[in-house]
């Protein structure tokens, strides 16, 4: 029997296999896609500020960031979260595109799968990360209120709530308390990008440290990535198992792979246009013609049609210009022969 840590990788080698994994996983889970399995996890922030500042000045930093989102923004939104409300408000930020600490994740395997296969030619291995909810939200409240794991089920319940995450970022703010865990942070102003992707966020405690540092109970040091246990296809799994042990599971998805993928999630219209209402979204999602036809993507009859319509009216207005332009010249005609016929 084998023994499960608390990250395991699983190599893919069939969408369908991806497929069955995510439904024999249960419902316990939240999910992330990116499309390169070589990245860590890490936030914007984390990102950004790596390298150029020092991390014990990451929290001012954060500060600064969020105060001054908070002065302009009421001039481009109707109804902005109160001066308080700060995880709202850096729901907002995240989703506008600004650095915050909060890691976007899904409910939806399929949806992780769509924003790790979107840029599926660019790199040979794409990665769907999946977080194991009860375990984490276990986790945060032996760490932040002292509960012992398996006496506290309505505790966790309580802890999933948004109160708690408002109450413990003004406990973060208010003291020097530093705690090495991660929390669900559901917004209650669902904006309609977040309702389409069925997004939530995952936000790390302390920020002074990386994502990977807190998403997972370890003395110091920390190591820079999670070295996750590998899983091979011919080990027995049983997943309720892993939903009992493991807090994250990273699945690798080679190129061919999610190129299948793509496919199949067309199908089921999770494309870049569902994913992102509007017409930013739509443009977005007709990269699909330049991918598809790896996977056997045909254009429809009505396409060919439209297609070669437009290929004659084309050769039509440059045949048409090319009789205008040569209206003007005149050809001078035969001239008779003055040579006499020869009888």
């Amino acid at each position: 029997m084998v023994e499960f840590g608390p990250c395991i990788e699983v190599h893919i080698d069939r969408w369908d296999q991806a497929r069955n994994i995510a439904r024999r996983m249960g419902a316990y889970w939240l999910f992330r896609g990116q499309a390169d399995a070589t990245w860590p996890l890490s936030t914007v922030f984390e990102r950004k500020a790596s390298g150029q500042i020092h991390p014990e000045e990451w929290e001012m930093r954060e500060y600064l960031i969020l105060r001054a989102f908070q002065r302009r923004a009421f001039h481009f939104i109707d109804a902005p979260p109160g001066k308080e409300e700060d995880v709202e408000w850096l729901a907002l930020l995240r989703h506008y595109g600004g650095p915050t600490r909060l890691l976007d994740v899904t409910a939806s395997f399929y949806i992780a799968a769509f924003f790790a296969t979107e840029g599926v030619r660019d790199v040979p291995n794409a990665a769907i990360w999946a977080f194991n909810k009860r375990l984490l939200a276990e986790h945060f409240f032996e760490k932040y209120a002292g509960v012992s794991a398996g006496t506290h089920d309505e505790a966790i319940q309580v802890a999933i709530k948004q109160e708690i995450a408002e109450f413990l970022w003004q406990r973060l703010e208010r003291g020097p308390t530093r705690i090495l865990a991660v929390k669900q942070i559901e917004p209650f102003r669902q904006n309609e990008r977040l309702a389409a992707q069925q997004g939530s966020f995952l936000m790390p405690l302390d920020i002074r440290k990386s994502f990977e540092g807190n998403v997972l109970p370890r003395e110091e040091p920390f190591p820079t990535q999670l070295n996750p246990q590998l899983i091979t296809q011919n080990m027995n799994v049983n997943w309720m198992e892993v939903a009992e042990r493991t807090a994250i599971v990273k699945m690798v998805v080679p190129q061919e792979v999610a190129i299948e993928a793509v496919f199949d999630l067309r199908s089921m219209n999770i494309t870049a246009s569902t994913m992102f209402p509007g017409l930013d979204g739509f443009a977005r999602s007709l990269d699909c013609h330049l991918l598809l036809p790896k996977a056997g993507f045909e254009p429809s009859y009505e396409e060919f049609e439209e297609y070669a319509r437009r290929k004659t009216r084309k050769l039509q207005e440059e045949t048409s210009g090319s009789l205008e332009d040569n209206q003007g010249v005149k050809t001078s005609s035969p001239q008779p022969s003055t040579r006499k016929k020869v009888e």
